[in-house]
Formats: structure tokens, sequence, C-alpha cells
């Protein structure tokens, strides 16, 4: 009979892969040498087989029974514990028409290996037991030769039987994992479409629904188109869309009858009319105070007493100061902001010596000549600006800005030119110097670290170079420029230009060149 030689490679393979490809011997077990089958003669014996790399044995009897000492199954489970991957390698040569089972793994007759598409079982419990050729005691004998039989707990283990091979492929992990990826992936996808569906479901119902924007100031909620009115600024507010836009609030000219005074009223922001007083040929208006032999107020066009005691000071004597229109002296550098007049949003608060006045800020003017309430100065329209030629004034509150026209660019904040030198390289600044565009073309400046007129600029550790290796060149060799040497080490500007007449005009014996640069006007000659 021929025998029919077939070479099997076993991956058994679950989920996921094991990266690694170098064979530690721990993670092998050589399953013929575990069983001891050079010394087992019983329905097996060593035969030639169909390589020489290793043992091979003739399965034959029936009356067999092939299996693993119970501290090589214990070694066997241990292996297998936690094992996301291993291969069983073999080469067998099987007799024809019979059949046979190759390995077995049994715990009692509770089968744990099945030729399923499920994934082996890795963590074997207790008690199992290794069969080589057959089953069980009585089952699945296999008749034919098995060589080199190994488990190998890593991936891509066939390389043991190729050692010259180069490269590996693709395990049945590598492919599980990719597919069970690619079914992660979409079943993310599909949850990320049903939220996106249903966000938009929830957008379209918003975008349908009136949804009214309030502002919140102080504490205080205000709906859309509320207005309200700001006391500590003296604006008229609005609620707009869920915005606060205040403005400031715009008081009518008052004309008082000329027994009255317009004055300001606590908890008011526009001056009203009230009476006036007169003492002495001295006019007070609501409020004001004035001392006698006793103290009186100005109250409804009629002066009352005020008994009132005034509170101690914390200052000496000489510091005591007394404001204008009161009875009771203050401390020299006293707050009156803190207790005097209410200025308006564009106007400050300033202190005097005995007084406190609203003055307008920059670029703001007074209305109707009361400086607690000021007004955009319109600049650009008053001709108040310094924007020049190729310019356009831009008025903003409190200040102004000049825009360049189209075509320009900025040269400062008050002019633009046409011609950009510094940028498109038409310029002659050294490239340690900062070239900056001017309406007439460009300036160079020296870099921090660098002098020079910015058309040569070196560092100041040259500078000083020259000044210690080549004066006294001037002095020494070339006497006849010693008088400027002061003179040109009045400005560092000069100093690489200093450093380069040095160079040309001095040299080791004494005497000049004689077709030497111009120094101030004169020329280094022979004497």
């Amino acid at each position: 009979h021929m025998m029919l030689s077939i070479i099997f490679f076993w991956y058994f393979c679950i989920f996921f892969s094991v990266v690694g490809f170098g064979m530690d011997p721990d993670l092998q077990m050589n399953i013929i040498t575990e069983l001891d089958l050079v010394n087992t003669t019983l329905g097996v014996t060593q035969v030639s087989g169909l390589h020489n790399t290793s043992k091979a044995f003739l399965f034959q009897d029936t009356e067999r029974e092939i299996h693993a000492a119970p501290h090589v199954s214990e070694k066997l489970i241990q292996l297998f514990r936690n094992k996301s991957e291993f291969t069983f390698l073999a080469t067998v040569q099987q007799k024809p028409s019979t059949s046979g089972v190759i390995l077995s793994i049994r715990e009692l007759e509770h089968r744990i290996y099945e030729r399923v598409i499920d994934p082996p079982e890795t963590n074997l419990p207790p008690g199992s037991n290794l069969w080589l050729g057959q089953r069980n005691q009585k089952h699945g004998l296999f008749k034919g030769i098995i060589q080199e039989g190994k488990i190998i707990f890593m991936p891509n283990a066939y390389i043991t039987q190729c050692p010259n091979l180069n490269r590996t492929c693709p395990t049945c992990s590598d492919f599980l994992s990719l597919v069970q990826g690619i079914m992660d992936l979409q079943e993310l996808l599909a949850k990320m479409t049903a939220k996106l569906n249903y966000a938009e479901t929830r957008l379209s119902q918003l975008e349908n629904c009136h949804c009214e924007k309030t502002c919140q100031v102080s504490g205080l909620l205000y709906r859309d188109q509320d207005s309200w009115v700001d006391g500590d600024h003296c604006r008229n507010c609005t609620c707009k869309s869920g915005a606060v836009e205040c403005r400031r609030m715009s008081c009518p000219p008052l004309n008082c009858s000329p027994d009255s005074l317009p004055v300001h009223i606590a908890g008011q922001c526009c001056k009203v009319c009230r009476p006036k007083c007169i003492y002495g040929g001295k006019v007070l208006a609501e409020g004001q105070r004035i001392l006698t032999k006793s103290c009186r107020e100005c109250r409804s066009g009629v002066l009352v007493k005020i008994t009132e005691a005034c509170p101690p000071l914390n200052c000496s004597e000489k510091d005591h100061i007394l404001p204008e229109n009161q009875c009771c002296s203050v401390c020299r550098g006293h707050n009156f902001c803190a207790e005097g007049p209410k200025c308006g949003e564009n106007s400050e608060c300033k202190n005097w010596n005995t007084k406190a006045t609203c003055e307008c800020k920059n670029g703001y003017i007074s209305v109707q000549g009361d400086s607690a309430y000021c007004e955009d100065i319109d600049e650009c329209a008053a001709k108040m600006h310094y924007c020049h030629a190729n310019t356009v004034c831009v008025n903003l509150p409190g200040l102004y800005r000049c825009d360049c026209v189209p075509g320009y660019i900025r040269v400062d904040d008050f002019s633009c030119t046409e011609h950009d030198e510094c940028g498109s390289g038409q310029h002659n600044c050294d490239e340690n110097a900062i070239c900056t565009n001017t309406v007439q073309g460009h300036s160079c400046t020296c870099k921090p670290g660098y002098v020079g007129n910015g058309t040569i600029c070196r560092g100041r550790l040259a500078a000083e170079r020259a000044r210690h290796e080549l004066l006294p060149c001037l002095g020494s060799w070339c006497s006849y420029v010693r008088p400027f040497v002061s003179f040109w080490w009045l400005s560092k500007a000069r100093v690489p230009l200093l450093y380069q007449l040095v160079k040309a005009l001095c040299i080791r014996e004494e005497k000049c060149f004689e077709s030497i640069v111009w120094v101030e006007g004169k020329r280094c000659e022979h004497e």
C-alpha cells in the first residue's frame, strides 16, 4: 500500500493577536520528548521520518495508551493559561483509509476541543490530560507516523520549521482582529448616525420654536426689548436679543428761573431746578452750606440752621481744610469724589483741594456746558485729526483712526505710503538692521546689539575690537589722521566706517597709502 504523506500546519487561533516572532524555548513543548516515546514499546515504534531533523514514531497497534504524566499535563495547563494564540506543529504520514486523533486534551470524559469555528478554551481546568495519537484510552487511535509534535504558545510559530524564511504571514488572530475591528467601527458608525439624525430632528424643532433671549444685569433678569436706567453710569439701557445696549442719558436743557439754580439730586442723573439762597451777596444752591456764627444750609430757598456736630478728624490742625460750601473741615487729601457729584458715563470725577468736579474724558466734550454729561467729539468732521495724505479718518468713541486708502500700506498711525520698499527688498539696509517704510521712502535702524548707520551695522564686539586694536594704529603710524580720531568716536554709529578706514590707512610701517580715501576732506599722505 502506498503511504500518503501529508504535512499539517495546524493553527488554533483565537481573537486577540500576540506581537513577536522570537522562539522562546520556555514557550514551547515537544510532545514526543515529554511523553518519552523512545522508551515506549506498546503500540509505538521508532522509524525513519520524513526528514532527519527530529525523531519519528509509527503508531500501529490498537492496544496502546500514549498520554502524559500528571506533571507534564500540569506544565501544559500553565502554558495554555491566558495565552491568546498557540500553534501545534507536526509532520504526519497517515495510513490510507484510516482515521484517528493526532492530539487530544481531555478532562475526564468532557471534551474541551472540537473542530468547530469557535476558538478552543485555553484556560484548562486542573486534572486535564494530554494524549498523543488517540482521543482517549480506547477511541480515535491514529495509525501512521508522527514526527516533531510541538505546541508553541505564540503566533507565527511555523517559522520554527522554516528557519530561513524571512517573512511572516498574518495569523488567524490577525484576521479575526481585523474583522472585529471593522464590526466595532460599523457599530460606532451606526450609533453616530442615529445620534446625528436625532440631533438634526432636535435642531429642526428648535428652529421652528420662538426662543426669547433675555439679559441678566446685576442679578436682575430683563426680557427682550425691556429698557431700564443704569443709575450708576446715567445710561438708558435696552435688552436686544440677549445683548445689552446702553446709551448716554440725554438730559433736557434746563431753563431755570432767576431765583433758582440747576442742582444734582440724590438718586437722579439729570439736574433739576431748585430755589437758590443769598446770604451777604453770596449765592448758594440747594444743599450748599455756609458758616457764619452757626452752620446754615440752603433748603428750598431758605437757610436752615444745622445743629449737628462736626466729626473728629484724625490729622493735625495744620492739615485741616474747609471744603467749599461746607461747614465742617476735613483732612488734607480728602476724597471728595466718594461723596461728591455723580458724573456721567463719559465723564470722570476729579479731586481738588477743597472740592470735586466732573471732567470730560479725552475725546469728549461737555453737553450744555455741564461736564457731568459729555458727548463724543467727531475729530474727523471737526478737522481735529492728524491723518495725512493717502489716509481716511474714521471716528471712534473718544478717539479716531487713520485708515490707509486701498493700494497703500501703513507707515505709522497717521501716514501711509504707496510703495513697500522694505517688504519688496528695494532698500539698502544692512542685514542686521530694521527697515521701516516712510512717506519719502524708508529708513534703516541697526538692531539691538549692533551699531552703525543702518546701512552698515556691526556687532558691539567688533566695534570694541576696532577701538582697542586699530586706534593705536592711528596714533602711532598715521599721525596725520590723529586729530580726527576724537571726532570719529563722538558717534558710535560711525564705528564700522572707521574700522574700514583704519584698515585701509594703517600698515605696520610708518607710512600711509598714497591712494587712500578722503577722511573729513583730507587725505593721509607721507610725512
